[in-house]
């Protein structure tokens, strides 16, 4: 699962400390509230990487986003 990195750029460094899923919930699964979640917080580190004009963390975050919506999605079609 994609956990998240800290951005980086002309402003300095910032941080958000989340866990991986996997890391956090080994071995009982991962939940969609928790994948909503992760979801979420990509969302708000890619306004902030586009109030920067980090186009390099834009990409990496739109990476991570597609990544989760794809287990999202797995999840939900499982259901």
């Amino acid at each position: 699962m994609v956990g998240l990195e800290p951005l980086s750029g002309q402003y300095g460094e910032i941080s958000m400390n989340y866990e991986k899923p996997g890391e956090a919930l080994a071995g009982r699964g991962i939940t969609l509230n928790i994948l909503r979640d992760q979801q979420y917080s990509l969302n708000r580190q890619m306004l902030l990487a586009i109030r920067l004009s980090d186009a390099k963390t834009q990409e990496r975050i739109q990476a991570q986003l597609a990544e989760v919506q794809a287990e999202i999605d797995r999840i939900t079609l499982r259901l």
